[in-house]
């Protein structure tokens, strides 16, 4: 589970890197105003592993508990 805002520099690569190794992605974009949103997107229609969700901004706590919610699995590994 990735919690992120404005990372259009790094999510590209740090999503690639993720997806050798975990089973499932919930990204959960807290309200970007860079391209971050879109560049999620288009890995998104290519990759099944990855499911965004897009939201407005709404804080760390809230956010991640959303993110806990969405997440399946025994295990879940969260950054921000």
């Amino acid at each position: 589970m990735y919690r992120i805002k404005n990372e259009e520099r790094w999510i590209e690569k740090s999503l690639e890197s993720a997806s050798e190794i975990c089973q499932q992605i919930v990204v959960l974009d807290d309200g970007s105003t860079d391209d971050t949103l879109e560049m999620i997107r288009k890995l998104e229609k290519t990759n099944e592993k990855i499911e965004v969700i897009d939201k407005s901004n709404s804080g760390h706590g809230s956010t991640i508990l959303q993110g806990y919610q969405q997440s399946k699995g025994d295990w879940i590994f969260q950054t921000d």
